[in-house]
């Protein structure tokens, strides 16, 4: 399976912060296995780029519905992400991001907006 993830935001001085990663993954019940294919860092005029990284390797809490999966602070992403009904929320040491499931029509079958 594979991942595409890209998020612009802004940093606390207000500064543009864009990040896109494109990688390989495996989920299972009780772990969560992701291979970055690459990963670029924008934040201002400063650019990072990393290419074929090392497998990262999560735990995965499954209870009720929920899945929770906590990344080890080696990771490259720093957070705990969980899906839980139509929500999907990750946190890592500087903030909080929510999504929720969108009702408006959409041409992809997968819809969510932060």
């Amino acid at each position: 399976m594979h991942r595409n993830f890209n998020i612009l935001s802004k940093d606390l001085k207000g500064n543009l912060v864009s990040r896109s990663i494109v990688a390989t993954y495996a989920l299972t019940t009780t772990d969560y296995t992701e291979t970055a294919l690459f990963h670029i860092l924008v934040r201002g005029n400063d650019v990072r780029r990393e290419i074929s990284l090392q497998p990262e390797r999560s735990s995965v809490t499954i209870e009720a519905g929920r899945i929770e999966i906590r990344r080890s602070e080696t990771n490259l992403e720093q957070r705990v992400t969980v899906f839980e009904k139509n929500t999907f929320t990750a946190t890592n040491p500087v903030s909080v991001d929510l999504w929720e499931r969108s009702n408006k029509q959409s041409t992809s079958n997968e819809n969510m907006s932060l």
